[in-house]
Formats: structure tokens, sequence, C-alpha cells
């Protein structure tokens, strides 16, 4: 079985995959084993090797120039996998990216309900989609829906598909997900206004307001 490298958006459970489909899930739901991976934002696709970026100056999703590698992956050499993002379970993805990466990175952003938080929110959704939009499928071996990583069923196809062997790890499982199947009006309001609304075609504090009359 080759070693596995996963492209994923922060937040959408490449960790968690990852220790499914290599056998490491253990009974604490957010301890995993940490993937090969690289995150949409940093990937390049040249010749036939993945390169990972990192870029000196990064504010908001505006990414400068000055960039520098930090490894490469000879394709041959990996199962590649990507996790995209689906409308299906979006909410749930946007919970966990706030949680995972932004809270823990500057607290200013954890009230909900502040101006800045939404605008920041809201404007990752697009940034993300975008990245996964651009993103040639074909390039990978298996492209896999964020929402599927709550399907038992369909991870344990997966995993046979890729290691010739089922999973006896439901209940793992079965917590894990549970603990990652939010369900908050917050995150599900964002998405809505998101998808339906492009950033470019609404002064951002009419759709704040609009944010509030519905969550508040």
């Amino acid at each position: 079985m080759k070693e596995i490298l996963l492209v994923f958006s922060p937040g959408a459970r490449g960790n968690f995959l990852n220790s499914f489909l290599t056998d490491s899930i253990t009974e604490s739901a957010f301890e995993f084993y940490r993937a090969t991976y690289i995150h949409t934002c940093q990937l390049k696709v040249e010749d036939n090797r993945f390169v990972k970026y990192a870029h000196k100056n990064f504010t908001e999703h505006h990414i400068s120039d000055d960039c520098f590698i930090v490894d490469t992956y000879d394709t041959d050499q990996y199962t590649k996998i990507f996790i995209d993002l689906d409308r299906l379970k979006l909410d749930r993805w946007l919970y966990l990216f706030y949680k995972k990466n932004i809270v823990v990175q500057d607290s200013s952003f954890s009230n909900l309900l502040e101006e800045h938080t939404f605008d920041k929110l809201y404007r990752s959704i697009h940034c993300e989609l975008n990245l996964c939009k651009n993103i040639d499928h074909s390039i990978f071996d298996y492209v896999v829906p964020f929402s599927k990583l709550y399907d038992w069923d369909y991870l344990n196809d997966l995993k046979f598909k890729i290691s010739g062997t089922y999973s006896n790890k439901k209940e793992m499982v079965d917590k894990t997900n549970y603990l990652n199947d939010v369900d908050d009006i917050h995150f599900k309001t964002i998405v809505d206004l998101a998808i339906t609304i492009d950033p470019d075609e609404i002064l951002p504090y009419s759709l704040y307001d609009r944010y509030l009359e519905i969550v508040t």
C-alpha cells in the first residue's frame, strides 16, 4: 500500500480520514495520526510533482509573491486524495474551520455576532470554494466529498479500494462523526448567504445586518 497524500482545505478533516484509512484511529475522537498533506492554498503542480508552498506574508486571503517551497512529492509514490468541499455539509466544515484555524490563532474572532468575525467566515467560504473549484480533480486517485466523511459505508468502501481491507472501528468513527456534526444556526446562515450572494454584489454591512436579523 502506497503512503497517502491528502489535499484539503483547513478544517476539512484530512487527519481524520488519514487515520481511518491507515487503521491508526484511536478512542480519542480528536487525536489523529498526522497526515502527509497539502492545504489547498499551498498546492502547486509542477511536472509530475506536487509542490507544497508556504508564504512569508499571508494576510487574510491575500497571498504575497514571496513564497518558498516547504516540500515536494513525487505523485507516483503516493495514493493521492483530494477532499472536496460540497454543499451538503458545508456549514459543518465552516464550523471546524472556525474552531481549528481561526479562534486558536486569534481570540478576537470568538464572538460569532461580531461583524469582523462574520466577514472573515463569509469570505473564507468564497476563498476555499474557489480554490477547490480550480484544482484539477483528474490528478487525484480519489476525490472525496467532504460530506462523505460522515458516511460509514462510503468510508469503509474507500478503505477497501485503497488497502484491500475493511475497518472494524465503526464505533470510533461514529463517535468522531457525532462530535464533528455540529448543527449551528450561525454557520448555516453564513453558508446560505455565501452560496446565494456574491461578495462583490452587495455592501458588506448590508449583508451583516441580514445575518444578524436571522441569528438573533
